[in-house]
């Protein structure tokens, strides 16, 4: 997919989530050069990783000391997967990868 299309995608996720307009932020602060991170709580929560790196990453999905429970839930969407796809406690962010999951 273009760069376009995955913006749509991006736009389209937005409008089919209240949570991404107007829900609170949650920074994940793991001091990582590596990648960026944050929750966005509401009806629901999404969580939102970006990896800064052209190296795959591996972060932890355990935000204890932000008192949030190890994360699992389902791809909403990403750049280098599937959606519908899921995730828990681990996961490895490919290169440049952006994944919205929604924590069950």
């Amino acid at each position: 997919d273009s760069l376009w299309h995955f913006y749509r995608k991006l736009i389209r996720l937005r409008q089919d989530h209240d949570t991404l307009k107007y829900g609170d932020y949650l920074w994940i602060d793991d001091s990582s050069d590596s990648f960026v991170g944050f929750i966005r709580q509401g009806d629901e929560d999404i969580l939102l990783l970006y990896n800064l790196t052209d190296k795959p990453v591996d972060v932890s999905l355990s935000f204890e000391h932000h008192g949030i429970s190890p994360v699992s839930g389902a791809v909403l969407l990403s750049n280098a997967r599937e959606s519908g796809g899921s995730v828990k406690d681990r996961l490895t962010l490919h290169p440049f990868e952006f994944i919205a999951v929604n924590r069950v």
